[in-house]
């Protein structure tokens, strides 16, 4: 669902020894359309679809060291987000989902809360991010 995706935008934040965080905006686009680059703010605007109120973006975080693993890598999601569920992918994989509770009135409005899906594989932390249904971000 990636593949062929000029509007990507992936980073890499490091230290070179106990962590790197990769970061892929857009990643997943959907029926999302007329994307505009803002180059003040190294960013895409687009209009949203029928099914992606916005593109998803991929989180992947490394612990590269001993000592980072034994700090931890804690997020918290208080306050802002509610837990939805919890479910075992098609790939085996333990699957937190999350979703923004902090736009009430807009959810009135019919705009789609924001979802997060969490997962682990090989000590490696997945976190998917988008404007979509429960079942799109499935």
């Amino acid at each position: 669902m990636a593949d062929n995706n000029d509007y990507l935008q992936g980073h890499i934040t490091t230290d070179d020894k106990d962590y790197a965080m990769i970061t892929m905006n857009n990643y997943i686009i959907g029926d999302t359309a007329n994307f505009r680059y803002l180059e003040e703010e190294d960013r895409y605007e687009y209009e949203h679809g029928k099914t992606y109120y916005s593109p998803v973006s991929l989180n992947i975080d490394l612990i590269l060291s001993d000592e980072q693993l034994k700090n931890g890598w804690d997020t918290d999601y208080l306050g802002m987000y509610e837990s939805m569920e919890e479910y075992q992918s098609a790939q085996g994989y333990k699957v937190n989902l999350i979703q923004d509770n902090s736009d009430d009135e807009k959810l009135n409005e019919g705009v789609v809360s924001e979802k997060i899906a969490v997962f682990v594989s090989d000590g490696i932390r997945y976190t998917l991010k988008g404007r979509v249904s429960v079942d799109t971000m499935k």
